[in-house]
């Protein structure tokens, strides 16, 4: 007899697999933490962060160095402010609930890290669109009008 050796998967995989692009792969995740969409609090999560008009540039973060990128995601640890696709996916489902306040950022889902396809770490943001409501899009940079949504 033939024994099936079953592949543990993320959260992401499980409850928020159509928010993964295609050919992308989950290496790091975190379960659903956002219980109350409209009790979230925005976060900037840069140190040094200086306003210039309505931007916000908080310091320097790039996905190729791999330290900066983990000193972000402590620092979303300590912010309570460590969210995931499965966190995305509840809160686009409550998407009425987002206090209004995070319109105009990218929300930051840095407890989900992807691989792409060229095999660099990738994570997702939500973006408010004012024709269609809040959508699932790649950060590109997460340094300019980036913000982290805070369960406290």
């Amino acid at each position: 007899m033939m024994s099936v050796v079953s592949e543990k998967l993320f959260p992401s995989e499980i409850h928020a697999i159509d928010l993964i692009p295609e050919g992308w792969k989950v290496v790091e995740d975190v379960s659903l933490s956002v219980v109350d969409v409209e009790k979230l609090k925005k976060r900037h999560f840069g140190s040094n962060v200086k306003v210039k008009g309505n931007e916000w540039l908080p310091d320097s973060v790039q996905y190729a160095e791999p330290t900066k990128f983990a000193t972000v995601r402590k620092r979303a640890v300590k912010l309570n402010g460590n969210l995931g696709l499965v966190d995305a996916k509840h809160m686009l489902a409550e998407q009425d609930r987002i206090p209004i306040k995070f319109r105009g950022f990218w929300i930051l889902l840095p407890g989900t890290v992807l691989r792409d396809r060229s095999g660099s770490k990738q994570v997702r943001t939500l973006w408010f669109d004012y024709r269609c409501g809040w959508c699932i899009t790649n950060c590109i940079d997460w340094r300019i009008c980036c913000c982290l949504a805070c369960t406290k």
